[in-house]
């Protein structure tokens, strides 16, 4: 009878010490699965965008949007530019501007998004 208790011990004693070590070892490994950030930074009407250890500077263009009463100040096009070396660039998809432009779409849902190149390029190849 008492093996018995100690082998319940001991079983329930490894399942903490297992389940310990798991909650640890989730804790310490980066996700592989999560997103990297964008992050947009705007300062009278110049962006500041860094994604994927690539850095873009683009400009923003007022205009007013709306009829006689509902009229407002938006931002109407977006230029946008690389400002990090093209190496950077290493293993960028289309995907990874569409998830920029996403984020812009977001922050600025009337504005046309244009492209510099060599981003431009990587839009056009099929």
């Amino acid at each position: 009878m008492n093996v018995l208790l100690y082998i319940f011990i001991g079983a329930g004693f490894g399942c903490i010490v297992y389940a310990a070590a798991r909650f640890y070892k989730k804790q310490a490994a980066p996700a592989l699965d999560e997103k990297e950030q964008v992050t947009i930074e705007e300062q009278a009407g110049h962006l500041t965008i860094r994604y994927r250890k690539a850095d873009f500077t683009g400009q923003c263009i007022y205009d007013v949007i709306g009829e006689d009463v509902d009229k407002t100040i938006a931002v109407h096009t977006i230029t946008l530019e690389l400002r990090s070396t093209v190496a950077s660039l290493a293993h960028w998809r289309r995907e990874d501007l569409y998830e920029i432009e996403r984020h812009l779409y977001m922050r600025y849902p009337e504005a046309e998004i244009v492209w510099q190149s060599p981003m431009r390029l990587l839009l056009q190849d099929s």
